[in-house]
C-alpha cells in the first residue's frame, strides 16, 4: 500500500519520532498538554481504530480486532455494541472506519470484507455495499468512510489507490483516483466539509489533497516531515469548528490541526508509555474536545483542547549534556526489538503464490492435499482477503527455561497465508501463569506495517522475570484473532 522510501528515510522517520517526543516533553513542562481521559474498554486485542461522534456527542468506535462497533455516551457510558467476527450481516472483519450521518445512520468500512455496511440509528442492520475488486461499488481493504450533509458516502478504497463516491445506500457513480497530481497511493483518511468539499490522507505519498464534491483537485499542501504542518503518513481525518481539518498524524505520533488552506494551527503530542503511539483516527466532540484512536495501546482517548500555547516556550532541546549521555550498562531493553523485516515464507519465499493453494506454491499444505489444483473447486468463488496465520513463539537460541532475577529474548513469527496483502498487522504480547508464581513482565508487541501473502515476518520481545519468580508460564502472541503460544520453566 506505501511505497518503500529507503534506508535513510526509515532512519529519519525514527529520528522524527524522537524529536516529537522530546517536544512533547516540553510541552508537558510548559503546561500546556491538553487533559485527558481513557475511552472505551483497554480489552487486549480490541484494537480501536475508528471514532466518529454524533449532534448529540455520543462517540461511536470500531474495533478492528473486537470486530464490532461500540456506541458511548456523552460521558464514556457503554449503550450498546454490535458485531461479531465473520461475512454475514451485522458481522465484520477487522472494521477501520465508521461515520454518523446527520440523521443517525451508521456507516462502517468492513475493511476485511471489501464492504460497507450501513445500520439504523439503533444499531441494527440495514443495508450493505460492496465486494472485493476494482470496479465502481467493489472495493480492495477500504479503511475509512464520511457521509456530507447531503447523504452522499465518501469511501477511501485503499488498496485501489482512490476514493470511491455513493450514494446512503450503495450506488457508487465515481471513482477518483486524482492523476492530474499523479495520483494517491493507499489513502487512510476521508472527511468532508460544510460546502462539500472532500479532504483525503494520501497517506503513501504523505499529503493531504483537497477537492470539490466531484473529485477536482483545488489543493494539495503537507510534505514529509515532523514539522509543523509537515506529515508522516497521515491517517484519519475529520473537520472541527471553523472548519479547520484534524490530521491524525499517525507516524508522528501526534494530531494537528491545519486551517482548510493547509496552514498549521495547533497540534496534541499522542502520549503513551509505548512507542506504538500511532493514532489512526480523531473525531470532534462534544463541543470542541477531541477523541483519538490510539489502537495499538488499546484506548480511546478525549483530549480537552490546550489552554496554554501550543508549543514549547523555550529551547526544544538542551544546549549541553548536564551529565552522562548514556548509561554505563543497559539493564535490559525496555522495548522490542523487532520487527527484523520480512523473511520470506517458512515454505520458501513464495512472492505470488496461487491463489488456489493458500500460498504454500504447489507444497503440501498440511491436509493430505498435496495439489493446489485438488482445492481448486473448493474455493472457488471465495473472498479474498489477508490471513495471518499461524502465530509462532520460541525462546531465542531454543530451550523451554527461564532464570529468575532475568530476561529472555522471545521471537515471533506470523505468517499471511491468505490472499491480500495486510497492512498494519499488530501483535500483541501476553502471559498466562500455569504454576507457581511466574513474576513475569511482558513488554508490549510490535506492528508490521506491511505482510505480502505467502511470506512470514519475525519479532523479538523481551520478557523479564522478578528475583521471586518461579513456576510455569505461558508467553502468548496473537495477531488477527489467532493465537501461539510458548511455556517457559522458570528455575533458580
Amino acid at each position: 500500500m506505501i511505497s518503500i522510501k529507503g534506508q535513510h528515510q526509515f532512519r529519519a522517520r525514527i529520528l522524527a519520532v524522537t524529536l516529537v517526543a522530546l517536544a512533547a516533553g516540553l510541552m508537558m513542562l510548559a503546561g500546556s498538554a491538553p487533559a485527558r481521559a481513557a475511552w472505551g474498554t483497554p480489552v487486549l486485542g480490541n484494537a480501536p481504530t475508528g471514532v466518529a461522534t454524533d449532534s448529540s456527542g455520543n462517540l461511536y468506535v470500531a474495533e478492528a480486532y473486537g470486530n464490532r462497533f461500540v456506541k458511548y455516551s456523552s460521558t464514556g457510558a457503554q449503550l450498546m455494541a454490535v458485531g461479531s467476527p465473520g461475512d454475514g450481516q451485522s458481522q465484520f472483519n477487522s472494521p477501520n472506519g465508521i461515520a454518523i450521518e446527520s440523521g443517525g445512520a451508521i456507516f462502517v468500512a468492513d475493511t476485511g470484507n471489501n464492504r460497507i455496511q450501513r445500520f439504523y440509528p439503533n444499531g441494527s442492520y440495514q443495508t450493505e455495499w460492496g465486494n472485493y475488486g476494482s470496479a465502481l461499488g467493489q472495493f480492495k481493504q477500504p479503511s475509512a468512510v464520511a457521509v456530507d450533509g447531503g447523504g452522499n458516502v465518501y469511501v477511501a478504497d485503499t488498496d485501489n489507490n482512490r476514493v470511491v463516491k455513493c450514494n446512503a445506500w450503495g450506488w457508487c457513480g465515481a471513482g477518483f483516483d486524482y492523476s492530474s497530481i499523479g495520483g494517491i497511493v493507499g489513502p487512510l483518511g476521508v472527511t468532508t466539509d460544510s460546502s462539500g468539499n472532500v479532504y483525503v490522507s494520501d497517506t503513501g505519498n504523505d499529503r493531504i489533497v483537497k477537492t470539490d464534491s466531484s473529485g477536482n483537485v483545488l489543493a494539495v499542501w503537507s510534505t514529509y516531515g515532523s514539522g509543523q504542518g509537515q506529515v508522516n503518513n497521515p491517517a484519519g481525518l475529520a473537520i472541527g469548528a471553523g472548519n479547520s481539518l484534524f490530521v491524525a498524524d499517525k507516524g508522528n505520533s501526534r494530531v494537528q490541526r491545519l486551517s482548510t488552506g493547509g496552514a498549521f494551527l495547533s497540534e496534541w503530542i499522542v502520549p503513551s508509555p509505548y512507542v506504538t503511539a500511532q493514532p489512526t483516527s480523531v473525531a470532534i466532540g462534544p463541543g470542541t474536545t477531541i477523541n483519538v484512536a490510539n489502537p495499538w495501546n488499546n484506548r480511546v482517548d478525549r483530549w480537552d483542547p490546550p489552554t496554554g500555547p501550543t508549543g514549547p516556550t523555550g529551547p526544544t532541546q538542551p544546549t549541553g549534556p548536564t551529565g552522562p549521555t548514556q548509561p554505563t550498562g543497559p539493564t535490559g531493553p525496555t522495548n522490542p526489538t523487532g520487527p527484523t523485516g520480512p523473511t520470506g515464507s517458512t515454505d520458501g519465499p513464495v512472492i505470488n503464490p496461487d491463489k488456489n493453494n493458500n500460498g504454500n506454491n504447489g507444497n503440501n499444505n498440511g491436509n493430505g492435499n498435496s495439489n493446489g489444483n485438488k482445492n481448486k473447486g473448493k474455493n472457488k468463488g471465495k473472498k479474498k482477503q489477508a490471513i495471518i496465520k499461524p502465530v509462532k513463539v520460541w525462546m531465542e537460541g531454543g530451550g523451554s527455561v527461564a532464570r529468575r532475577s532475568s530476561s529472555v529474548n522471545m521471537k515471533v513469527s506470523v505468517k499471511n497465508s491468505g490472499d491480500l496483502t495486510a497492512h498494519n498487522v499488530y501483535v500483541y504480547m501476553g502471559k498466562k501463569a500455569l504454576v507457581g508464581r511466574p513474576s513475569v513482565e511482558v513488554k508490549r508487541g510490535f506492528n508490521i506495517q506491511t505482510l505480502t501473502p505467502g511470506w512470514t515476518v519475525t519479532g523479538t520481545v523481551t520478557i523479564f522475570f522478578g528475583r521471586r519468580a518461579h513456576g510455569k508460564v505461558a508467553i502468548t502472541a496473537q495477531a488477527w484473532g489467532n493465537w501461539g503460544k510458548k511455556i517457559l520453566y522458570i528455575r533458580r
